[in-house]
């Protein structure tokens, strides 16, 4: 049996008190990242000009947290880990931007998701579904699951009026996937979300009806007038939509994660520049939407909850211009060709699953 730590996303009704308590949160917080941001951004670009070497880690964005503090008096009254957590999600939101695995880092808005962290304490206690925090008392927690574990740290949230509380919880056991001693290699994709180096592939979710109502909304929502009533009830509906749409695709990425962890016990992926992939205009739109990031963070982190090998490749590897079969690379396959014969061997190859061995056998020469 093996311990690992779990979240559970669980609905609340704070009472009028606990409300006002972590709206002071939210301002507070959004405060220090926004401030934090445009510090940041002034003296990269500054720096970035004169040639000066500077590194943004913990340390630059505490010392500014700590000017912060010194001019503002309103947020000593709020819990310092809170302010802390604001400027490690924006260095989080840096690096990943950076990296290509995010977009980039965007002010927090009074229309933006509001959320913030707090660390438990043995004061804290969940019991019955029932969570007492020390600072803010009693909430009735409406989950249906049954939730395991020791209480690590929760998480307030609050999406289009609606109150959640995100639990933490560690030390809950979990059996390992059985082993197949079958190995796969993956390449990812657009009409297909994943095609596998023994043919077989998986589609992404159907989220036409959901992009049709969100596109539907969006020109009527250019028709109103801003911030008249209509207006608010159109960014509300889209606000709604939005979040159906990300749900729809996290679940079907969870499942898609577990699904290939259980079948294989060694599995190869490629290392994405996404960043660089989202530039084209033509398949911007629908990068996104796969989420091929999220769905490889999971896959690892799956199979290292299960013991099974996870590697990734090179980016700069050709995966789908050589030939599975005799190793030659042909630079006449473009984007646009799907299928495509070998000059030297005359294998005939499918473009993705041809793309998926050659990322199984670099992995195994790796390995």
């Amino acid at each position: 049996m093996k311990k690992i730590s779990k979240y559970y996303k669980c609905r609340i009704y704070p009472n009028k008190k606990q409300i006002e308590l972590f709206e002071t949160n939210f301002v507070a917080y959004a405060y220090v990242y926004n401030k934090s941001k445009l510090i940041y951004e002034k003296e990269y670009k500054e720096n970035l000009k004169s040639g000066k070497k500077v590194v943004y880690s913990n340390k630059y964005f505490y010392d500014i947290l700590k000017q912060l503090l010194k001019e503002n008096n309103h947020l000593k009254q709020v819990d310092k880990i809170i302010l802390i957590d604001a400027y490690h999600r924006l260095l989080d939101s840096i690096n990943n931007y950076k990296t290509g695995l995010s977009q980039k880092p965007k002010f927090i808005k009074k229309t933006s998701t509001q959320s913030f962290r707090l660390q438990c304490t043995s004061k804290d206690k969940l019991k019955c579904k029932r969570l007492y925090l020390n600072d803010y008392g009693t909430f009735k927690l409406h989950d249906k699951r049954e939730i395991q574990g020791k209480l690590k740290e929760v998480i307030i949230k609050k999406h289009n009026s609606q109150w959640f509380i995100i639990l933490k919880c560690s030390d809950i056991s979990i059996t390992e996937y059985p082993k197949t001693n079958k190995k796969v290699g993956i390449d990812l994709g657009i009409k297909n979300l994943i095609i596998m180096s023994d043919g077989k592939s998986i589609k992404p979710p159907n989220i036409s009806k959901i992009e049709s109502k969100i596109n539907k909304y969006n020109r009527k929502l250019s028709k109103q007038k801003e911030n008249s009533k209509n207006y608010q009830k159109t960014v509300l509906m889209l606000h709604k939509l939005y979040i159906k749409r990300t749900n729809i695709i996290e679940d079907n990425l969870h499942k898609i994660a577990m699904e290939i962890v259980k079948d294989y016990d060694f599995i190869a992926m490629e290392s994405l520049d996404i960043r660089n992939m989202i530039k084209n205009r033509r398949y911007s739109h629908s990068i996104y939407n796969m989420n091929w990031a999220r769905l490889i963070k999971l896959i690892k982190i799956n199979a290292e909850l299960n013991n099974k090998t996870f590697i990734q490749i090179p980016q700069n590897y050709p995966s789908t211009k050589t030939c599975s079969n005799c190793k030659t690379i042909n630079n006449n396959v473009t984007i646009d060709v799907r299928e495509w014969e070998c000059p030297k061997c005359n294998t005939y190859h499918d473009r993705d699953i041809n793309a998926a061995k050659n990322i199984l056998y670099k992995a195994i020469e790796m390995s």
